[in-house]
Order: C-alpha cells, then structure tokens, then sequence
C-alpha cells in the first residue's frame, strides 16, 4: 500500500508538474504574443510616421518643383515678350529700310524694263514678275526673251546693289547707242 501510495503521491507531483509546465509555457505563449503585437503595433505606427514624413517631404519637394516651374514659366514670358519687342523693333527697322531703298531706287534705269504687263507685276514679289505667264503659258515677266532682261532672269532676289550695276550698265549702253556728236547742248 505504501508503494502503491507513494506511486500516487508522484503521479500527482508529476501532474502538479506538468500542470505548472504547460502554465508557465501558456503564460511564455502569451507573453510572446503580446510582445509580438506590441511590437507590429509599434513597427507600424513607425511605418505610418515615415510614410507621413515622407509624404510631406514629396509635398515639400512637389511645392518647391512648382514654384521653380512657375518661376521659370513667368522668365521665360519675360524673355518671349522681350525678344519679341526687339524682332519687332527689327521688323520695323528693317521694313523702315526697305522702304527707303524702294523710294530711292523704284524708279531709276536699273529698276526699270519693257514689258506689257506693267501695271499687273509691279506689287509682286520679284522671282513672280521673273517667271509670270499669260493665259497661254507665255513668259510675259522677266523671262520674256528680251536681252534688256538677261541679267534679271537668273536671280532669285532683286537688292539696291543689283539695280546700281545694272543702272550703270544701261546708261553705258545707252551712251554707247546714241552718240550725241551731232547735238548742240
């Protein structure tokens, strides 16, 4: 009877053990478990700080990219309506010029040549007058076979400096052509 005593005595000992083992480990389990959750609770309220800080940062960066956008939108403006004062003041300038030259040079000898569609080429531009036709296909502008015209027909622009030689030319042809011996001045 002692042994079979004593047997349960250890039986209990062994259950009040293991009792006491799977308490300390059920305690050990929780313990783990909050500390688990307590730090996922604490890595994510990290992760939300910095996700916060970043998008502050990206809106700080976002503001300042906006400003130096604008900022160089409003110079770039500024340069625009600048350079374009100045192309106008050079359109004017150089419209102001042609208009001299046209007034000083339309009507003398080297400007001048014979053709029968006088009053319908003289606004065009130059290289139109240079290659006109009629109804018919015939060169009727400066391509007219006419030698007063060789030197006009293969030129792409008519300038001041073109009209001096070619008035200088004709006034020698013309001074060639008419001997004026005979004439009493």
């Amino acid at each position: 009877l002692e042994l079979t005593n004593a047997r349960e005595e250890h039986k209990k000992r062994m259950a009040s053990d293991l009792a006491k083992q799977n308490r300390e480990i059920s305690d050990m389990k929780a313990d783990a478990t909050q500390k688990i959750a307590e730090q996922r609770k604490a890595a994510n309220e990290e992760i939300t700080h910095l996700k916060s800080e970043a998008n502050d940062q990206i809106e700080k960066a976002l503001a300042e990219a906006n400003k130096k956008l604008a900022d160089v939108r409003e110079q770039a403006s500024r340069t625009m309506t600048e350079a374009q004062r100045k192309a106008g003041e050079i359109t004017d300038a150089a419209k102001a010029k042609a208009q001299e030259i046209q007034a000083t040079h339309v009507h003398t000898l080297g400007n001048l040549t014979i053709t029968g569609y006088n009053s319908k080429l003289s606004n065009m531009p130059f290289v139109e007058k240079r290659d006109r036709k009629d109804s018919n296909g015939a060169n009727v502008g400066y391509r007219n076979g006419l030698n007063l015209n060789d030197d006009l027909v293969s030129v792409d622009s008519w300038t001041k400096e073109q009209i001096e030689t070619r008035t200088e030319k004709l006034v020698k042809l013309a001074l060639q052509a008419f001997t004026f011996d005979d004439i009493e001045f």
